[in-house]
């Protein structure tokens, strides 16, 4: 993974050098996905882009800027967030109109997803982008076919629980790219350990989370949103 993510070339964060504050990266190899790949060759990068972010979850994060936690503390603490967000998500999306059937599967479904991560959610959790979605990495032919080449846009970037992760570039996804796109998102990342249901519930949080954003910028189309949310809260 590391290879895959830009280095750091320099910082000048009191704007010294440029006269604003700068952070300069090392530039990657490919080109965007949309711009590059056919539309019948998504799968192919998803299924590559799945296998990365895989990797990438192997790595967990023992300790934060607040220092080391106790299993039970991480727990509560990733269970804090989520009901946070959930709060958030939902009361913005409530506000701008969203359809009781996805706010009532959002916020009946987070409860018990919440309690369940609370006690059995991830011991450790693992070192995640946040926003992994189509504009975020780049892509190149190689002799095997297309593949992901650089992972960038990390100002998101933390110590989360995977699953999570996988919700964010899942529903982009399926979104941008095609069902059949998400499903090779899927393939290419491997066992879920038995946490689809958690998959669903995520891709639909971070759809209210698109939706109402999308909602405040009336320029962006919601309808596409709405009408994949209403999909996967009737199981489709």
């Amino acid at each position: 993974v590391a290879a895959l993510i830009p280095k750091v070339l320099c910082v000048d964060l009191d704007g010294r050098e440029t006269g604003a504050p700068t952070l300069v990266l090392e530039c990657l190899p490919g080109r965007p996905i949309l711009e590059a790949v056919d539309p019948d060759d998504y799968p192919i990068v998803q299924r590559s882009l799945g296998a990365r972010l895989q990797d990438m979850h192997q790595h967990r994060v023992v300790s934060s800027g607040f220092g080391s936690f106790a299993v039970a503390n991480r727990r509560a603490t990733a269970a804090r967030f989520l009901a946070n967000k959930l709060l958030r998500l939902s009361d913005a999306a409530d506000e701008f109109g969203c359809p009781r059937e996805i706010l009532a599967f959002a916020r009946k479904r987070g409860a018990r997803v919440v309690d369940e991560l609370e006690t059995n959610g991830p011991a450790v959790p693992s070192l995640c982008h946040g926003d992994l979605h189509e504009s975020n990495y780049s892509v190149e032919f190689s002799s095997g076919g297309w593949e992901v080449a650089g992972i960038f846009d990390l100002e998101h970037s933390g110590a989360l629980d995977p699953i999570y992760d996988l919700g964010r570039s899942s529903i982009f996804a399926r979104l941008h790219l095609g069902l059949n796109a998400r499903s090779a998102l899927l393939e290419g990342y491997g066992d879920l350990r038995g946490r689809a249901a958690h998959l669903r519930f995520f891709e639909v949080l971070h759809g209210l989370d698109l939706w109402s954003t999308y909602k405040k910028n009336r320029h962006v189309a919601c309808e596409p949103v709405c009408e994949l949310l209403t999909e996967l809260v009737r199981g489709r």
